[in-house]
C-alpha cells in the first residue's frame, strides 16, 4: 500500500494521514515504501517534435498555450510489449490496415517497434528529417548497405531510407503522436493539476506525475534527484503507466489505472 505523498507545490497541502485515520481503509492507500515527495521533472530526454514543411503536423499547440520547458520533451520509447499491445488496439480503433509489400524490405520485415524506438530516441520525426538520419536508422535496424568505419556508423542506402520514412509516417507516426500528446497532457496536469484530493489516496495530480516519470529512463529520474523508492515504484508499474498514457482520453479512467498498479 502507498503512504500519503506531500503536495507538489508548497502552496497546496493534503490532509494528514494520521488526521484522516478514521476515513477507513482503501485499496489504493499510499504505502510507506513510497517517498513522501514528488518533484516535477526538471528535464526529460529529447525535445518535442518540431514542425517542418515535409513532415506531418507538429505536435502540441505551444504557440497558443506555452508550457514550461519541462513539459516540452519527448517521452522515452515504449517497451516492446506495451507498444505492440497498444499499437494493435490503436490500429483496430482507427481501421489501419498494413500493406505487407511496404513492410517487406530486402527479404526482411520492417520492425515497427524498432522504428518507433529509433525515431523517438533521436528526438522525433522532424529531427530525424532535419539531420538526415534515416540511413543511419536503417543501418541500426540491420539494413546495412555501407558498413561502419572508424569515422561513421553503418548506413543503409537511399532506397531503404526512403522506405523507412514512408513506413514510419504512414503507420507509426499517428500512434506516436497520440502517445506524445498523452504524456505531455500528463506532464501539464502534474504541474498544474487541481488541489482537491481524496484523503489517503494518490491524487490525480500525483498519478499524472507518475505517468510522466514512467516516460523517462531511470538514469534521467536519478539525475533529477527522484528518490529510489519512487523510481522503484515507477519501474514496477512502468508498463501500466505507459499503457494508460496511450489510452488516456479514450476508454480508460484514472480509477482503472490505480486498480492495475502494484501497490
Amino acid at each position: 500500500m502507498l503512504q500519503d505523498i506531500v503536495p507538489l507545490s508548497p502552496q497546496r497541502s493534503h490532509p494528514d494521514v494520521e488526521g484522516e485515520a478514521n476515513a477507513g481503509p482503501h485499496r489504493n492507500q499510499i504505502s510507506p515504501n513510497v517517498d513522501q515527495q514528488l518533484a516535477v521533472p526538471a528535464r526529460a530526454p529529447a525535445s518535442v517534435i518540431e514542425g517542418s514543411a515535409s513532415s506531418p503536423p507538429a505536435l502540441g499547440t505551444a504557440g497558443v498555450h506555452p508550457t514550461p520547458p519541462a513539459l516540452t520533451h519527448l517521452p522515452s520509447p515504449l517497451d516492446r510489449a506495451t507498444f505492440e499491445s497498444n499499437y494493435k488496439d490503436f490500429c483496430a480503433s482507427k481501421g489501419i490496415k498494413h500493406e505487407m509489400r511496404l513492410l517487406a524490405l530486402d527479404g526482411r520485415h520492417i520492425d515497427l517497434h524498432m522504428l518507433h524506438t529509433e525515431v523517438m530516441q533521436e528526438g522525433g520525426l522532424a529531427k530525424v528529417h532535419a539531420k538526415g538520419l534515416w540511413n543511419i536508422i536503417g543501418g541500426r535496424m540491420g539494413f546495412v548497405n555501407f558498413p561502419a568505419t572508424n569515422m561513421a556508423p553503418g548506413k543503409s542506402g537511399p532506397v531503404v531510407a526512403q522506405r523507412l520514412t514512408q513506413v514510419y509516417e504512414k503507420y507509426v507516426w499517428p500512434f506516436d503522436q497520440v502517445y506524445i500528446n498523452a504524456v505531455n497532457r500528463s506532464r501539464r496536469a502534474a504541474a498544474q493539476g487541481p488541489a482537491n484530493t481524496a484523503p489517503r489516496m494518490l491524487s490525480t495530480q500525483q498519478m499524472q506525475l507518475l505517468i510522466c516519470y514512467a516516460s523517462q529512463p531511470v538514469a534521467d529520474l536519478r539525475a533529477q534527484s527522484v528518490s529510489e523508492n519512487i523510481i522503484k515504484f515507477v519501474e514496477q508499474n512502468r508498463a501500466h503507466l505507459q499503457r494508460f498514457a496511450v489510452e488516456q482520453g479514450t476508454t480508460s479512467s484514472m480509477e482503472d489505472l490505480v486498480g492495475r498498479l502494484r501497490i
